[in-house]
């Protein structure tokens, strides 16, 4: 087969590497001419007689096939049928480069031919249950090179997604033959710009070759639809490929993502919680997806992993079972969202297969969610019946309450599923009914319910406090909870005060920063905070009234989806309520395992949450030894861990190793760009000064001149939104708790920024508009020394 001939080679003819490289030139890639000797002649030339006739007309093909090459020197490379298949054989057949003239030529083939029957290709492809068959091979015209090398579309190693480039001054033999060490760069797929450089002592690839390297390897990549590994070659003008074949070590590898998994749990999360929300949550979620996809052969459990204290979802399971349903692998993140997913190609008829199942299951849980407020109810009492007297259980009797607690998880994550999903459905239907009767407006400032809840409560606190004198109020900065109870029960105002804080606390004292960490601190456990929050609050426009106002100047129907929408969003808070108080039961019953277990199993009580369940049932049953080593070596690892930011997706759960500097670069690159993009939460513009808070205690720092800066948005972080100007979050939604607390408080907000905060330099002067949903950092270096700026330009609008 000669290299002009328009006939195809076919992989299962002449094998993958000889039909790569004519699929290849055929799209405009600059592969150096070639011709290839089908399987056939290679085995006569390899075993027959030198004066046989078919060897004859073998040695003819060759020679022709040199004479279309201009006879110019060439490289004789293998090409298996089964090479670069399920098994790459990489390194296992020979190549001979640098071959001129017929003799020399036929010898090179026979022996590029023969390796492909030696030992130990055979006990490789046994090892990977892949025969290596017949083998063509290849002459492709010899490139003299200046630089040459391979490129991976993936790090071959994390298989994370960067292009790795390695090269050598030179001819590619000394890559081949091992005598050179190759210097190794690694680029940014999107930009190609250098994400880690080679060492100092390496020969570096000028940046133009570089660069050309990348965008060759992504060609490739786009032209075969999977990740390559590429041989190239420099020529002092022109880039070459010389072979290209898929990367077979990615097959099979499961992809996870932490897009969903920090909604459900965000930040660092340690050993015990995780495996709690693993078994209870994903219990949930599967009883969820089987209803929609039908049976499937799924370890729910498998549903989620942990990689430097982060939880990730599987989103190849996750995507496997919503294709099964005719759902797009996103589907569920849309909905949650009030979008319409996007089915792909050839889903329909899955659609149809499984809509008697979809109709069933929508229709059975619209009747549960209409009675949500009495499960709801049932929850709250079931979780705080297991929480009381945890404080003097027995092992034997914290262990059948964490059990109990355990299953009542897994009801109310389930319960909480439904209700995120009903909210998604209804704000979809309520989204593509504005739009065909061109309604304008924000939709979801429309959806915002009447101020309800902890928030409304806590403001209720600050009206009483704001009636206090100044000197009170100057008390409220430094003195302790005792004290300012002395100081509130000399004045009836402070009296009235204290029991507004009393209130809210046995309502809402539960409510933690992450909810779903059940070793978080909840507002209960230092009313301090509350109480000098509420001294800073501002006083609370009343955004909600607007809302009603702009409702009522809709249409009948358009207003009639909407409030059910808002009852959807209460019912999803409500629910999500209960969830927290189930947490907060495990909360109290955990805390008592920790005194009960320390120090004969662990070392301090807190180390409880660096065990895993079995551990800890194991424990409790006395059955478990001391565990003061485990433990102390998982509270290492949670420290080192804070000190990293891992990549957004991660194959295999595979740990790149370099996820600090890359994401600080990364960091860097968009800050350096000046503006950020996320979801429009509550509308608005503000200018002031980025505060980057990680921890809830940090609160008296802020002011009203500042932009909160904060990794997610539960709940329990919405008090700081009464005092500061403007928010962002690198998680949420346009109907999450925080975009309804922003918009009731009439403060610009930009939700699900990601890599909040990482790209916003703390102190720096940042721009937020929560109209368009754009983040700009006007300035990157900090603002000076002050603990905050209270100089901050705001203008709210409908």
């Amino acid at each position: 087969m000669r290299s002009g001939q328009t006939v195809s080679v076919g992989s299962e003819r002449v094998g993958g590497k000889a039909a790569s490289l004519e699929r290849a030139r055929d799209a405009g890639l600059p592969v150096p001419a070639f011709a290839v000797l089908g399987p056939e002649e290679v085995r006569v030339l390899v075993e027959g007689d030198p004066g046989d006739e078919r060897t004859l007309r073998a040695r003819e093909l060759v020679a022709a096939s040199l004479e279309s090459l201009g006879d110019a020197c060439v490289a004789v490379r293998s090409s298996g049928v089964g090479e670069d298949g399920e098994a790459s054989f990489a390194g296992q057949l020979h190549s001979v480069v640098g071959v001129s003239g017929l003799d020399e030529t036929i010898d090179a083939v026979r022996v590029v031919g023969a390796s492909g029957s030696a030992e130990l290709v055979r006990a490789y492809g046994a090892s990977m249950g892949v025969e290596l068959g017949a083998v063509a091979v290849i002459l492709q015209r010899s490139v003299e090179t200046e630089w040459a090398g391979v490129a991976f579309c993936r790090d071959p190693v994390t298989c994370q997604p960067e292009i790795v480039v390695e090269a050598v001054c030179g001819p590619g033999s000394l890559l081949v033959d091992g005598s050179t060490t190759p210097s190794r760069t690694v680029l940014c797929r999107e930009t190609r710009d250098v994400i880690v450089p080679p060492g100092e002592d390496a020969q570096a690839l000028p940046p133009h070759v570089l660069r050309a390297v990348g965008d060759l390897a992504m060609r490739a990549e786009e032209l075969f639809g999977a990740a390559q590994d590429i041989e190239w070659g420099w020529d002092g003008g022109r880039l070459w490929l010389l072979q290209s074949r898929p990367m077979t070590a990615l097959d099979g590898l499961e992809v996870y993502s932490d897009t969903f998994a920090a909604e459900v749990w965000p930040g660092l999360i340690k050993p015990l919680v995780f495996d709690v929300g693993n078994r209870s949550v994903n219990n949930a979620w599967g009883r969820l997806l089987t209803a929609i996809a039908g049976p499937v052969d799924v370890d729910w459990q498998c549903m989620a992993g942990r990689a430097a204290s982060r939880a990730y979802f599987n989103d190849s399971l996750l995507g496997d079972v919503l294709s099964y349903a005719g759902l797009p692998e996103n589907a569920l993140e849309a909905i949650e969202r009030g979008e319409r997913p996007r089915l792909r190609e050839g889903s329909v008829a899955r659609m149809v297969a499984s809509a008697t199942r979809l109709v069933g299951f929508a229709l059975a849980n619209r009747t549960r969610l209409r009675t949500v407020e009495r499960e709801v109810q049932s929850l709250r009492e079931r979780a705080r019946s297991l929480a009381a007297g945890a404080s003097d259980a027995t092992a034997a009797e914290v262990a059948r309450r964490f059990d109990e607690l355990l299953d009542l998880l897994e009801d109310a994550a389930y319960l909480s599923v439904l209700a995120m999903i009903g909210m998604g459905l209804r704000g979809m239907r309520v989204k593509l009914l504005a739009r065909l009767l061109r309604a304008g407006g924000d939709v979801n400032a429309l959806a915002t319910p009447r101020g309800e809840g902890p928030i409304s409560e806590l403001d209720e606190v600050a009206r009483h406090v704001h009636e206090l004198s100044e000197a009170e109020l100057a008390l409220f900065e430094t003195a302790t909870t005792s004290e300012i109870h002395e100081v509130l029960d000399r004045t009836e105002a402070g009296r009235q005060a204290r029991l507004a804080m009393d209130a809210f606390l046995e309502h809402w004292g539960h409510v933690a920063t992450v909810n779903t960490d059940f070793s978080a601190p909840t507002w209960r456990d230092d009313p301090m905070l509350l109480w000098r929050l509420s001294v800073r609050t501002k006083s609370v426009p009343r955004v909600s009234d607007e809302a009603d106002r702009a409702l009522e100047r809709t249409g009948w129907l358009l207003r009639r989806h909407v409030m059910r929408l808002r009852r959807s969003v209460v019912a999803r808070d409500e629910v999500n309520d209960a969830l927290a108080l189930v947490y907060d039961g495990l909360r109290v019953t955990a805390r008592r395992a920790g005194n009960l277990l320390t120090p004969s199993v662990i070392p301090a009580a807190d180390g409880v949450y660096c065990l895993t369940l079995d551990e800890l049932f194991s424990a409790l049953r006395g059955e478990s030894g001391p565990l003061h080593d485990v433990v102390e070596q998982r509270q290492a690892a949670l420290v080192a861990d804070a000190d990293v930011s891992p990549p957004h997706r991660l194959w295999g759960l595979r740990l790149p190793p370099r996820w600090r500097m890359l994401d600080v670069e990364r960091a860097e690159s968009v800050a350096s760009e000046g503006e950020l993009r996320g979801t429009p939460a509550s509308a608005g513009t503000f200018t002031g000064t980025a505060r980057v808070v990680t921890d809830f205690a940090e609160a008296p720092k802020l002011g009203p001149g500042d932009v909160l800066v904060i990794a997610h948005a539960d709940v329990g972080w919405t008090p700081l939104f009464g005092v500061v100007g403007a928010v962002v979050t690198g998680t949420g939604g346009g109907l999450s708790h925080a975009a309804i607390v922003a918009r009731e408080r009439g403060v610009p907000a930009v939700l699900g920024v990601s890599d909040a905060t990482l790209a916003i330099p703390d102190r720096s002067r940042v721009s937020v508009d929560g109209t368009e949903g754009i983040v700009r950092v006007l300035n990157i270096e900090p603002e000076g020394n002050e603990s905050r700026s209270d100089k901050g330009d705001s203008v709210w609008r409908a």
